[in-house]
């Protein structure tokens, strides 16, 4: 059976600041992408340009001034590949998404992404289901969309609000006591 899960102040306050961040980054990178008017894979490639670089000077000083030169530890050929390859179609369709829709659905995207990998965990790799896990990451995916979907649905008037409003029966905008005259005189 799975391990006893801890709690742990500094891992949840970690956590949060990534959200934070993640989500401050991920709403810039959308206003960027809809401003520029060059075509997608322009923009990506800029982006990511200028990303690895950073990157790769990060891991110089880390990795290397600060540490013992050892970039990429035990990581074999496979590992790279894997690691590069699903790192670049993940951030190709993160970016995607930002362009054409927003930073909440590309966040949605991420967690289920969680989901899809902790399946593949348990399917392929012999993992142990935890129904707490999955119910965490689910709570995350339908939270985000209850909030897209609260946002979509502010601009729009209740359906019972619609009902009351009396412009929308105009049978009810001429007076009463004038239609019932015209009814007697008629007869």
């Amino acid at each position: 059976k799975g391990g006893a899960m801890t709690f742990s102040v500094l891992g949840i306050s970690l956590a949060l600041v990534k959200v934070v961040i993640s989500c401050y980054v991920a709403v810039l990178n959308q206003k960027a992408l809809k401003k520029d008017s060059n075509p997608f894979p322009v923009q990506f490639s800029a982006l990511k340009v200028s990303w690895a670089v950073t990157s790769f000077v990060y891991m110089i000083v880390k990795d290397g001034f600060m540490g013992d030169w050892d970039l990429f530890g035990v990581w074999s050929s496979r590992t790279m590949v894997l690691v590069f390859a699903g790192f670049i179609l993940k951030t190709l369709f993160n970016q995607y998404l930002l362009k054409v829709l927003d930073a909440i659905w590309k966040n949605i995207s991420e967690a289920v992404g969680v989901i899809l990998v902790y399946f593949a965990k348990v399917v392929f790799l012999g993992g142990s289901f935890d129904a707490a896990v999955f119910n965490a990451a689910f709570t995350v995916i339908l939270a985000c969309i209850a909030y897209v979907l609260s946002k979509s649905a502010g601009g729009k008037k209740s359906d019972v609000g619609d009902e009351l409003n009396p412009v929308h029966y105009p049978e009810l905008q001429t007076s009463l006591l004038a239609a019932t005259r015209r009814r007697i005189r008629g007869c």
